[in-house]
C-alpha cells in the first residue's frame, strides 16, 4: 500500500532523513516535508563545505519552532497524512503542538549516545519511537515509552554503491576528527606505519575514498552503530572498525567475515594483516558488499518502520532477524538424523539420471548455517542424479559410505585438498553434465534445472554457475561479482564462484581443462579454471536463481588448515597460491595482448560502455567510465587517447596532453593520438 507521510526534518542532502526521504519515494509513498534548512553557520560548524549539492527547498519551509497547531487548522481531518515522522537531524528543531495533529506520530532519533536527555524528553510527544542506537531501547521502555524499537542507519545502494577504481590508499578516513581525541590518536598511529588519505567529504565523493582506500577506518563515538559501517560495505571496500560493544554490530557482522575489528592496541597488526592479505581482504569486502545489499539499505528500513506503524507488526526486526535476512538464511525444513539398517540400504530405490552427477568433497559437518551434508542430502533426494562423495576423511566416511543416496565415494585419509577432490569425483562422473556443490549448500531442483539448461543451450559454455565475475589477473584482485539477485540474464564472466557449479564433463575426461592440484587445499583453483577456458576459447557463464542458499565460510581465515599431515595457516596458503598462480601463467603473462586469455572481460565490456556514452556526446559519463579502466589499465592506447579528447573537449588542455602524449608512448605510430596532440 502506499502512502502519505509528512517528513519533517531540517533539510541537507547528507543527513539521514534524506536517505529516507528518497527510499519512501522510490516506494512510491507520497512524502511531503517540511522544517527549515540548514544554516550557513552549522554548515560551517560542521565541516559540511565539501557536500557540493545545493541544500534543497522542502516542501513547506517552515521556522524551527513551528507551531504545528496553527499550520494545520485550517486543513480537514481527511487531509491528513497516514504518518508524520519526524527524523532527528540538526539541533534545534522541534515543533510545537505536536498532539493536535489527528495522525499517528513517529520520530527516528539517531545520535541518543549524546544526546539521551534531550531524546527522553522529546520522545514524549510521539506514539511510536525509532532509536538507531539499541543501547537505549531500555531505557525508553522503562521510562513509560513502550512503543520504542530499534531501527539501526542504514545505506543508499545508488549512492553508496561500489566503484571499481584503483585502491591508491592503505587506509582512508572521510569522518570528522574535531574534539575526538581517541580517533586523532588512532589515526595519528596508523598514518606512522602505513599510507593514510584522510579526506572531509559526503556522498558520492565519500565513495570514491572509500573504493579507493585498500582498507577504510572506522571509529565509534561512543559505541554507537554508525552510518559509516553501512557506506563503507555498501561501496565493497574492505572495513576495519572498533568493536562498537553494545551496539549490535559484532552480531550482524562478524570479525574475519564481513568486515574486521580492531582493539586499540592492535589496530597496527590487524591493519598490517589485511594490507598483506589482498585476496583475503576483498573475499571479506564482497561478503559485507552482499549482507548490506540484501538487509541493510534504506528501503529496508522505511519498510521496517511502516510495517510497526501502518501494518500492526508488532517489533522492527531483531539482530537474528536482520543478520538471517542478509545472510540470505530462509528457513528450511532440517531432516531428523537418521540411522540406515540393512533392510534400508537393500530395499530403497531412487531414480538414477544418466544425465548428471553431483560431486561433493566432504571433510567434515562443520558450519555456520543449519545446512551440512546431511541436509544437502536429503535436498538431493528429491532431485535424480549420482552423487558421488569425496570424503577427505576416514571419520566422514564411516559416517555416510553407506547412505542410500550416496551412489559412489571415494576415501582419502586425509585433507588433500578441493582441486584433488573435484578431479577424483569428475574422474568417477558417468554422466555428461557434473555439478561441483560445497557441502553446506542448501540446493532446490530449479537451480539445477537452470544450470543444467544453461549449460546445454548457451554458446561454447563450459563452465556455468549462479554467481561469479571479472578479476584483474595481474592486480590478483577482484574488478567485479555478481551475487545472487543482482543479475538477471546469463553473463559471460572470468570465473564462477566454487560453491556450486555445472561443468561438462566430457571437457575435463579429454584433458581440455583440469583443475590445479598445485593449489590445494584451497584458493585460485577457480580463477586458474576461468584462465583455461578463455584459453581454449570456450565460456564461463552465470546465469540467473534463487533455488539456493549458500553462505560463504570465510570465519577462521586467520587461522589454521588442516592439510595432508600437517596444518597451515590460511594466510600462507593464500600468499602461497598467489604466487604460483602467478608463476603458472608468467610465460602468458609475457605475451599478453588485447585479446590475451589473460586479460579480463570487464576491460572490453567497460571500453564498450564507453565509446557508446562517447558517441551519444555523454562526456561526463563517458569520461567516468575511461578514468576508472585508464586506472586499472594505464597501458591502454584507447581509453588514454579517448581521455585526451574528453579533457581537450572540456578545455583542459594540460590534462589532455597528459594522456595523449601517454598514447603517444605507448604507439608513436598512433596518427589519432599524434594529430591531435599537434593541435594543443
Amino acid at each position: 500500500m502506499q502512502y502519505t507521510i509528512w517528513l519533517a526534518y531540517v533539510s541537507y542532502p547528507a543527513t539521514t532523513a534524506a536517505y529516507l526521504e528518497k527510499a519512501l519515494r522510490e516506494q512510491n509513498h507520497k512524502v511531503i516535508t517540511m522544517g527549515p534548512k540548514i544554516t550557513p553557520e552549522i554548515i560551517k560548524a560542521w565541516n559540511l563545505e565539501n557536500m557540493k549539492r545545493e541544500i534543497p527547498d522542502p516542501n513547506y519551509l517552515w521556522p524551527a519552532n513551528v507551531d504545528m497547531k496553527d499550520m494545520t487548522s485550517s486543513i480537514k481531518p481527511s487531509q491528513f497524512p497516514h504518518l508524520y515522522l519526524w527524523v532527528e537531524s540538526v539541533p534545534g528543531y522541534f515543533p510545537e503542538n505536536l498532539d493536535s495533529l489527528p495522525c499517528p506520530k513517529a520520530c527516528y532519533l539517531i545520535d541518543t549516545h549524546i544526546s539521551f536527555d534531550m531524546h527522553l524528553k522529546w520522545a514524549k510527544n510521539f506514539d511510536y519511537v525509532f532509536l538507531a542506537q539499541k543501547e537505549y531501547i531500555a531505557a525508553f521502555h522503562k521510562a513509560g515509552m513502550k512503543n520504542t524499537f530499534w531501527l539501526p542507519l542504514g545505506c543508499d545502494p545508488e549512492i553508496h554503491g561500489r566503484k571499481t577504481l584503483l585502491k591508491k590508499y592503505d587506509i582512508g578516513f572521510v569522518g570528522s576528527v574535531n574534539g575526538a581525541i581517541r580517533r586523532q590518536q588512532l589515526l595519528q598511529t596508523l598514518s606512522s606505519h602505513f599510507g593514510v588519505h584522510y579526506e572531509r567529504c559526503f556522498l558520492e565523493d565519500m565513495v570514491r575514498v572509500f573504493s579507493r582506500s585498500k582498507i577504510v577506518f572506522n571509529n565509534a563515538a561512543k559505541n554507537d552503530l554508525n552510518m559509516r559501517v553501512f557506506e563503507v560495505l555498501c561501496s565493497g571496500s574492505f572495513l576495519l572498525t572498533d568493536y562498537a560493544n553494545g551496539s549490535g554490530l559484532q552480531q550482524l557482522f562478524r570479525d574475519g567475515e564481513s568486515l574486521a575489528y580492531y582493539a586499540d592496541e592492535e589496530i597496527v597488526e590487524r591493519a598490517n594483516f589485511y594490507l598483506e592479505h589482498g585476496v583475503l581482504r576483498e573475499s571479506i569486502a564482497a561478503k559485507g558488499n552482499a549482507m548490506v545489499l540484501r538487509g541493510h539499505t534504506y528501503a529496508h528500513r522505511c519498510s521496517d518502520m511502516l510495517d510497526v506503524i501502518l501494518s500492526g507488526r508488532k517489533e522492527t526486526p531483531d539482530i537474528d532477524e536482520l543478520r538471517d535476512r542478509s545472510i540470505d538464511k530462509k528457513q528450511v525444513a532440517v531432516p531428523p538424523k537418521k540411522e540406515y539398517s540393512m533392510e534400508d540400504l537393500l530395499n530403497v530405490e531412487y531414480k538414477y539420471s544418466a544425465q548428471r552427477s553431483f560431486i561433493i568433497p566432504v571433510l567434515d559437518l562443520s558450519s555456520r548455517t543449519q545446512f551440512n551434508f546431511h541436509t544437502l542430502l536429503y535436498d538431493l533426494e528429491k532431485i535424480p542424479g549420482n552423487v558421488i562423495a569425496v570424503f577427505n576423511s576416514i571419520e566422514m566416511a564411516d559416517m555416510f559410505k553407506h547412505h542410500p543416496r550416496i551412489t559412489y565415494c571415494a576415501v582419502m585419509s586425509h585433507n588433500f585438498g578441493v582441486a584433488r577432490a573435484w578431479n577424483i569425483g569428475l574422474d568417477m562422473s558417468d554422466a555428461p553434465i557434473s555439478f561441483i556443490l560445497n557441502s553446506d549448500l542448501h540446493l532446490e531442483a530449479k537451480a539445477v534445472e537452470a544450470l543444467e539448461d544453461a549449460l546445454i543451450t548457451l554458446p561454447d559454455a563450459a563452465v556455468v554457475g549462479p554467481e561469479g565475475g571479472y578479476f584483474n589477473f595481474y592486480a590478483a584482485e577482484d574488478l567485479q561479482r555478481y551475487t545472487k539477485g543482482t543479475f538477471n540474464e546469463p553473463i559471460v564472466v572470468d570465473n564462477v564462484s566454487g560453491f556450486f557449479f555445472a561443468v561438462k564433463t566430457d571437457i575435463f575426461h579429454q584433458g581440455t581443462l583440469v583443475f590445479e592440484n598445485k593449489f590445494s587445499p584451497c584458493y585460485f583453483e577457480e580463477w586458474d579454471l576461468g584462465i583455461q577456458v578463455k584459453k581454449k576459447q570456450l565460456k564461463a557463464y552465470i546465469v540467473p536463481t534463487d533455488s539456493y542458499i549458500h553462505e560463504f565460510n570465510t570465519h577462521g581465515r586467520e587461522g589454521n588448515l588442516s592439510f595432508m599431515r600437517s596444518e597451515e595457516s590460511i594466510a600462507a596458503i593464500l600468499g602461497r597460491n598467489q604466487l604460483y598462480f602467478w608463476k603458472k601463467w608468467v610465460s602468458d603473462a609475457n605475451n599478453c595482448g588485447e585479446n590475451s586469455h589473460l586479460r579480463s572481460f570487464w576491460f572490453g565490456i567497460k571500453m564498450n560502455e564507453g565509446e557508446k556514452l562517447l558517441a551519444e556526446n555523454k562526456y561526463k559519463e563517458a569520461g567516468i567510465i575511461f578514468m576508472d579502466v585508464q586506472a586499472k589499465d594505464e597501458g591502454n592506447i584507447w581509453v588514454n587517447y579517448y581521455l585526451g579528447l574528453l579533457f581537450y573537449k572540456d578545455g583542459m588542455l594540460s590534462e589532455a596532453k597528459t594522456y595523449l602524449k601517454k598514447a603517444i608512448e605507448i604507439d608513436p605510430t598512433f596518427p589519432l593520438a599524434q594529430e591531435l596532440y599537434a593541435q594543443l
